[in-house]
């Protein structure tokens, strides 16, 4: 981030310098005082667990330069420093965002939809990394707050960004699109997660469209072309759509495709940008719709077929998203652990049985969040998919185990084979009780439950 003093701050945010001086700099922004940097600014959040407020003492007489309040605190500004009251610290947030990202002309491309946007996001900045000089929002740093803290990170040297956008409900995704004043809109598909804010999958379908309308008449949209909701919203664009999938009428079509093991998957892709075999180190069939995708967008860019099939030959999936780990006893933990909904769900199942070939298969599935009423059926229709697709054993986790139990002996599973466990510390000690060598393990719930440390207690157990 290039400086800028807490005056110009100040008028960026309507806000009001009520200790220090205008001429204070700051050189980055914070909203965790536990990774504040040396003349940051430090951004007081409201927070469920904890409100930033409480941290201004401290951060001013470590490191910050300054601070964004919403109310006066108690405490001696030291020498040098600055605090700016402002009417709201999230609205501010992104107001330095949206003003930091007008100062560069930076090709810009937003992604979102209701899964596959971070995979998405990494394989089409892979792909422009080609050519350009490219930022990518670094994790998960898609939110009101990962958004402005991504934009943060543009420098004169960058000539293409690419941006993921998270919804949790209506207007949001407008109000990221704003900020970020993209040129290429990507919607990977929609699903069923968020449906307890929403209510249906025409509410998130509207809601992830709001980007479309965001979009400049010169820009483009690249949309999932097997997703009728999707088809529906594409009459919000000014611009053109490209569509990518797997069937016939798709621009960017992927087929024959060839699930390799460890070594991931191929495909064949057919369109607008020629023809050709992609290689794609992902596990899962579903990765063939994100890497058309990133076609889609190196096409629209300019780049060749063989520039964007060497780029996606190089691609590594993003932490906790069907992160393999082998362990010396030759069993194979899936990490997919980041988050789940009904979709991801069986893209997940499909991929362990793609990976195992035959070996043996341990499912530990959590629950999924936000369904509202859709979650008891959902998590049964898992179960059901876990008892068809041959799972040799079942550790299911949290509110919902019982459901997705239920749906798999529906399906025909041993009930022997089942175990219901209250949260994730459970779960683990029956993992290490029910895994054995050379098995492969599929760990899957949504983030709320932490199934992180199954992970790690499994991939520890392996290594001793």
């Amino acid at each position: 981030m290039w400086p800028l003093t807490v005056a110009e701050i100040a008028r960026i945010t309507a806000g009001i310098i009520i200790a220090g001086n205008d001429n204070t700099q700051v050189n980055g922004i914070s909203t965790d005082s536990r990774t504040l940097k040396e003349e940051d600014l430090f951004v007081a959040l409201p927070g469920e667990r904890t409100d930033g407020h409480k941290f201004v003492p401290m951060v001013l007489s470590q490191a910050a330069a300054a601070a964004l309040v919403t109310r006066p605190v108690d405490c001696i500004c030291p020498p040098g420093k600055s605090i700016i009251l402002v009417a709201d610290t999230s609205q501010a947030l992104l107001e330095l965002g949206a003003w930091y990202r007008r100062q560069f002309l930076v090709r810009t491309v937003a992604i979102t939809g209701s899964t596959g946007k971070t995979t998405t996001k990494d394989l089409i900045a892979k792909v422009l990394m080609k050519r350009w000089r490219t930022l990518k929002s670094p994790g998960n740093l898609n939110t009101e707050i990962g958004l402005p803290l991504t934009l943060f990170n543009l420098g004169q040297d960058h000539e293409m960004a690419v941006l993921e956008l998270a919804m949790r409900g209506p207007g949001q995704i407008r109000q990221l699109a704003e900020v970020a004043r993209p040129e290429v809109g990507v919607i990977t598909n929609i699903g069923v997660a968020h449906l307890g804010v929403l209510g249906t999958r025409a509410n998130i379908a509207r809601a992830k469209g709001e980007l479309l309308e965001i979009l400049p008449a010169q820009g483009i949209a690249v949309l999932n072309g097997d997703d009728l909701y999707l088809r529906r919203q594409s009459s919000r664009c000014r611009c053109s759509v490209i569509y990518f999938g797997l069937k016939g009428d798709a621009d960017m079509r992927g087929f024959d495709i060839s699930r390799e093991g460890m070594a991931g998957i191929s495909f064949t892709v057919d369109g607008l940008c020629g023809r050709g075999r992609v290689q794609l180190p992902l596990i899962g069939k579903f990765n063939v719709s994100n890497a058309l995708a990133a076609i889609a967008v190196g096409h629209y860019f300019g780049l060749s077929l063989a520039e964007m099939t060497a780029a996606l030959k190089e691609v590594r999936p993003p932490a906790m998203r069907l992160n393999i780990i082998k362990r010396p006893d030759g069993a194979l933990i899936i990490d997919d652990a980041y988050n789940a909904n009904p979709v991801s769900m069986r893209g997940a199942l499909g991929a362990m049985s793609d990976l195992a070939q035959g070996r043996r298969t341990v499912a530990v599935l959590g629950d999924m969040l936000e369904l509202g009423a859709l979650a008891p059926a959902a998590h049964k229709e898992v179960g059901r998919l876990v008892g068809e697709q041959g799972v040799d054993c079942l550790i299911a986790v949290g509110f919902w185990a019982s459901n997705v139990v239920e749906g798999a002996i529906g399906a025909g599973f041993d009930v022997k084979k089942t175990h219901i466990c209250p949260d994730a510390e459970a779960a683990a000690n029956v993992a290490l009780s029910q895994v054995r060598p050379r098995d492969v393990v599929l760990v899957k719930a949504s983030r709320g439950l932490q199934f992180e440390h199954i992970v790690a207690i499994l991939k520890q157990e392996g290594c001793r």
